[in-house]
């Protein structure tokens, strides 16, 4: 039912396990019941109401008394199973789900956000030539290409590399072009490069910062949406672990709270919204990505979604703070090491290939796509630098002092102005020729910080904070730090400081 209320209990980590293990002990045989289309895991309603009792959820076409039930059709009331870990025999209730099978938000004329926006922000809509489009989730970072890019549904924009996306939908003007897929993976999903750096903008509209931080879905968390047709709405996590959608066994459904306009939480339109975690735990300025929305019960109003960590998972995808400011941490060291490039092994693929654009699940073939556009001469990636990977080595280094850990705790607490800096080409520039000469022949994280901070070492860390101050005004609790500690390294080095 629409407009249910929730506990908001979200359940302990050993009692979702349990469940799971329950759903996935019964999943194969459930689904091959007549009639039932879906599998999950929820709240168990009775009477119409839903309680704080977790259980193995299973949606019907129709349900029938279940004195009316044919015994080839009946559903257990209870998953029976042994855990891995106990020799006990444990169970876990059934709960059957009326609901019709849902279909993709696909668009339809209009909509609060449907019109022109330049940036572009996270909930507009977009669209191919080709099709009506759908909703811009928001701009995430390729960690295959080092670049940022638009998130949205396969089918929304297709997979095919190279294929124009325009915002808004229904143009095909040439000053609408706003980006190039870039690929799609093995669920509906789909990345775009942008045309012209400066349409990003790095936020969701009527939500904030985005993407900066993703998380998991759970039961009963609450959460919010913006897209292109019902723009910004807020609901509750109802199901989690659901089967079905692009061979998805992981994908969870949201119901829309009392009050939200007709009923809706997503309507046409919507797909490739982002769902967000209404309120980040840790008290920052950006909220947590949780999912990537692409279809529903448009009777209901609700929302059906990908885990987002499996889509990026999937696609090689990273927050905007990780990917642009790891990126350019890395690239300070790049002159200190030789380039090592993409090796691809050629395999042989069989004919004829279909790779369906519009329908049905994808079949993952990165390694595929890798030599036939290398034999194509458009390289699907650039070559792998070897220095990748020293942020994430200066970054541990630096936890093992308390001083350290304090210091990186800081630096992810600013996240969103890090990454806004980094992404700035002219501002990168000039940070990245400040402190070049520092990390001139470094190759490790403890030649790094132990290497001795000269006067002149000095005058140019100071460049680069009043560089950052001056474009990043909010980053100015940090820089204070920064320079709390600057002022002790003359004639030592961070180690030495830090420790």
């Amino acid at each position: 039912m629409p407009n249910e209320t929730t506990p908001h209990r979200v359940p302990a980590p050993e009692e979702m396990a349990r469940v799971q293990h329950a759903k996935d002990v019964a999943a194969e045989r459930l689904l091959s019941i007549p009639g039932v289309h879906t599998v999950g895991i929820g709240y168990k309603r009775r009477g119409g109401e839903v309680t704080a009792d977790l259980a193995v959820i299973v949606f019907v076409d129709t349900k029938l008394p279940r004195a009316d039930v044919p015994p080839d059709r009946m559903v257990p009331l209870e998953i029976r199973f042994f855990m891995d870990s106990s020799d006990r025999e444990e169970s876990v209730p059934t709960d059957v789900v009326e609901q019709a099978r849902p279909v993709e938000y696909t668009h339809i004329p209009a909509g609060t956000l449907a019109g022109r926006a330049r940036p572009v922000a996270g909930g507009r809509s977009i669209a191919r030539a080709a099709s009506g489009g759908g909703t811009l989730g928001g701009w995430v970072w390729d960690g295959l290409n080092d670049e940022v890019v638009l998130l949205t549904n396969n089918h929304v924009l297709g997979g095919a590399a190279g294929t124009d996306v325009f915002q808004p939908w229904g143009s095909t003007a040439a000053t609408d072009h706003i980006a190039d897929v870039v690929r799609t993976g093995t669920l509906d999903a789909t990345i775009a490069a942008p045309v012209n750096a400066a349409d990003v903008l790095e936020e969701i509209e009527g939500v904030g910062p985005a993407v900066f931080e993703i998380t998991t879905a759970t039961v009963g968390m609450p959460v919010e949406k913006s897209g292109a047709k019902t723009d910004h709405t807020t609901g509750w996590v109802e199901y989690v672990g659901l089967t079905g959608h692009y061979g998805s066994t992981n994908d969870f459904q949201v119901a829309p709270d009392p009050g939200m306009p007709n009923g809706r939480f997503a309507y046409y339109g919507d797909s490739g919204s982002l769902i967000v975690e209404r309120t980040n735990p840790s008290g920052g300025s950006w909220k947590r990505v949780v999912g990537l929305l692409w279809g529903g019960n448009p009777e209901l109003g609700n929302a059906k979604a990908h885990q987002v960590q499996d889509v990026f998972a999937d696609l090689n995808l990273d927050t905007l703070c990780a990917g642009a400011f790891e990126e350019f941490l890395d690239n300070l060291f790049a002159p200190n090491f030789p380039e090592e490039p993409l090796k691809v092994t050629p395999i042989q693929l069989p004919e004829p290939v279909t790779m369906p654009l519009t329908t049905g699940p994808r079949v993952s073939l990165s390694g595929a796509l890798l030599a036939l556009q290398q034999a194509a001469g458009r390289p699907f990636a650039r070559s792998r630098p070897l220095h990748r990977g020293m942020a994430r080595d200066v970054e541990a280094r630096l936890r093992l002092s308390r001083m350290g850990s304090d210091l990186v705790t800081a630096i992810h607490e600013n996240r969103v102005g890090l990454a806004r800096l980094v992404l700035d080409r002219q501002t990168r520039r000039a940070l990245a020729s400040a402190a070049a000469p520092f990390v001139e022949g470094v190759w490790t994280a403890d030649e790094l910080l132990g290497r001795q901070v000269t006067e002149e070492d000095l005058a140019r860390f100071h460049r680069v904070a009043r560089i950052a101050e001056d474009h990043r005004p909010e980053l100015q609790p940090l820089l204070e730090r920064v320079n709390r500690i600057l002022g002790e390294l003359p004639g030592r080095s961070f180690d030495d400081v830090l420790r």
